[in-house]
Parts: C-alpha cells; sequence; structure tokens
C-alpha cells in the first residue's frame, strides 16, 4: 500500500536536493546517471500528483508556478486576469511569459505542461490554431484530459529531450518553471529548435542559479536562437510569493497540507524562498526566435 506521507517526503527531499545542485550551479547530469535521474523525477512528480488529487483542494490546482506580481520592471503581458481569480498571480506570469507572441492561428506546445495551467491561460484569451500540452508525468497528463477537455487542445505523456513532433511542425514551444529538472538540458534546446519553424518562437522562464542562465543563453544562440527578450523577474515573482502566503495558502486548513504546499509553491521562509531573497537563484524570462533568412 503507498504511504502518503512517504511519497510527500520523498518529493520533498528531491526538491531540496535539486536546490541544492541549482544554488551550486551545476544543474548538468553526467550521462550515464542522466536516464536514472529522469526516472527518479518522474517518480516524484508522479507521487506529487497522486498526493495532489487526495487534497481537499486538489483538484483546483491546475496553476503550480510562483507567480508574478507588477512593480517597476517592464511588462509585456498583453492580458491581465480579474483579481478576482483565485490564482491571479500564477496567471500573470503565464501572460508574462507570452508577453507580445501572437499566438492566434500558430501551433502551440507547452513543455511540462503540468495540471494544465498554460491551456486554461490560452483558451480564455488567445486563438491558437493548435495546442499540445506535453508532460513526463502520466498522473498530470491524466489529470489534464480529465479536466481540459477542448476542441484543438491535446495533452499527451512525453519527453521534453525527445520530443515526438515532426521537424518544423510548430510555431511556439512554451516552457514555464520546468527546464531545471531536466538531466540534459542541450537536448532539450536542440529538440526546441528542431520542431519550430522558420520565424517559430521559444517562450522560456525558470528559475536557476545565475551562471546556469549565462550557459543556457549561450548554448541557446550557439543551437541557431536569437534572444529578443531578456528579463530578470525575481523581485516580480518575491512579490507573488509573498500573497501566496495570504491567499493561496488560506485555503489549506490542514496543518500537513499548509506545509506540504508552502514548501512546493516557494512560500516566505521556505528554502527556495531565501535561495531567491539572497541571490543563489533568480527567476528569468525569455523569448528566442528561430530566425533564418527566409522568416
Amino acid at each position: 500500500m503507498n504511504n502518503p506521507d512517504r511519497a510527500q517526503n520523498n518529493v520533498l527531499r528531491g526538491k531540496w536536493k535539486l536546490l541544492e545542485r541549482l544554488v551550486e550551479g551545476n544543474e548538468d547530469t553526467l550521462p550515464d546517471t542522466a536516464e536514472a535521474d529522469k526516472i527518479q523525477r518522474k517518480r516524484e512528480y508522479e507521487a506529487f500528483n497522486r498526493k495532489l488529487g487526495e487534497l481537499k483542494f486538489g483538484k483546483y490546482a491546475f496553476f503550480l508556478n510562483y507567480g508574478y506580481v507588477q512593480n517597476d520592471n517592464p511588462s509585456f503581458a498583453k492580458v491581465t486576469p480579474r483579481e478576482s481569480d483565485f490564482d491571479a498571480n500564477s496567471r500573470r506570469l503565464v501572460y508574462e511569459v507570452i508577453g507580445d507572441c501572437p499566438l492566434d492561428d500558430l501551433d502551440v506546445v507547452d513543455v511540462s505542461c503540468g495540471r494544465g495551467a498554460v491551456s486554461i491561460a490560452v483558451q480564455g484569451h488567445f486563438r491558437p490554431k493548435s495546442y499540445l500540452g506535453i508532460d513526463l508525468s502520466s498522473e498530470a497528463i491524466a489529470f489534464c484530459r480529465g479536466h481540459r477537455q477542448m476542441p484543438n487542445f491535446q495533452f499527451e505523456e512525453g519527453d521534453a529531450e525527445s520530443l515526438q513532433l515532426a521537424n518544423e511542425s510548430r510555431d511556439v514551444v512554451i516552457n514555464i518553471e520546468s527546464s531545471h529538472n531536466y538531466p540534459r538540458i542541450g537536448k532539450f534546446f536542440h529538440e526546441c529548435f528542431r520542431v519550430l519553424r522558420p520565424g517559430g518562437w521559444f517562450l522560456y522562464t525558470d528559475l536557476l542559479a545565475p551562471s546556469a542562465f549565462d550557459r543556457h543563453t549561450q548554448l541557446l544562440q550557439a543551437i541557431g536562437f536569437t534572444k529578443t527578450r531578456d528579463a530578470d523577474i525575481t523581485s516580480n515573482v518575491l512579490l507573488a510569493c509573498d500573497e501566496t502566503a495570504e491567499r493561496r495558502m488560506a485555503v489549506y486548513t490542514d496543518s500537513a497540507e499548509r506545509s506540504y504546499m508552502a514548501d512546493f509553491l516557494a512560500a516566505p521562509g521556505s528554502e527556495t524562498y531565501h535561495a531567491m531573497e539572497q541571490g543563489l537563484l533568480c527567476y528569468r524570462l525569455f523569448t528566442f526566435r528561430k530566425i533564418t533568412h527566409n522568416s
């Protein structure tokens, strides 16, 4: 029989181990351990999604990113969520990532789609030709298929480092707060370039050590991408985490549930929040284009 507490501890232990690796600036995994690392991360997120399903408000847990609150930093979002939306700050992060990318009539793939947050944000304000959400977790995909049934929107289990998509078959690749989980990040970046059509958009954001972002940017540009936006939004994310403690966490009245979600959502006092405050980790947002002579 599965032990919920053990599953919870395994997820958090894996998250803290990953956090330590990121802070040290060593997010890469050696080739001989990459597959084992991926299998372990899959197990952890399968357990996490099962745990969410057991929580009272788990069926409403679509948006799991850290969120975004506007301050003096420039904003490129063309959509503003309603203040009454329960996950308004997490929706803002998605819209900020999309920025001025024209999703209408385009083929969009959301890599590491989780529980369908981007699909909700996109459906409400954009009209893509198609949307495909891909995630390594079968539990997450089952959740999306059970709660997000819409025309031209599909969800498939898949590996970010080996996308089962044809060359130049998509216009937009979205990747939010997930790439730190990939043991071979270079393979993912190459896959993004391969599946994008000329002129395509790679909309990318994550939480990493500053040095890791420098390496990622250099690699993406070496692959052939052109960087058109690079924004440090750590301060915006911290503001959102502050509000998370007052707003989102309020729905979890059970002490065990509150502790579990506080750690996962980087609420104030958590290790992740502290690492962002100290500058050990930063949250950056990018737009890259696959610009060719014909695009």
